[in-house]
């Protein structure tokens, strides 16, 4: 799975390395992403991180957005998710953490390092 510098997100396939599916995601560049399945909605769930600041959750399996999360003031730099929460970091030197179902900011860390690169 790549995220591409045009605001989409591609995916290969491991035996043929062609594209099998693309959709845009982000309006700019997709800068990070992690796929995994949630147990307790039954799905896949996609989360990527856009170089506007922005953060937007997909139903992997038919592409629909589910929430968009905005508040990081700089592109997004990583993200990591599990079945409740979304914590991201971003350019602006602050960790956000996120309620993944309603899309609501939970809370901020902020000040502790000029950018955020893995969490």
């Amino acid at each position: 799975m790549l995220g591409l510098g045009s605001g989409q997100v591609a995916v290969l396939s491991a035996r043929s390395n062609k594209c099998i599916l693309q959709f845009t995601a982000h309006e700019a560049p997709v800068t990070c992403l992690q796929l995994r399945r949630d147990e307790e909605l039954n799905q896949e769930v996609l989360v990527t991180g856009a170089a506007d600041g922005s953060l937007r959750s997909w139903d992997f399996s038919s592409g629909k957005a589910l929430q968009t999360f905005l508040g990081h003031r700089a592109a997004i730099t990583c993200v990591q998710f599990d079945s409740a929460k979304v914590v991201s970091g971003s350019q602006d030197g602050s960790v956000r953490v996120w309620d993944l179902r309603s899309g609501e900011s939970l809370y901020g860390l902020y000040g502790y390092a000029p950018r955020t690169f893995a969490l």
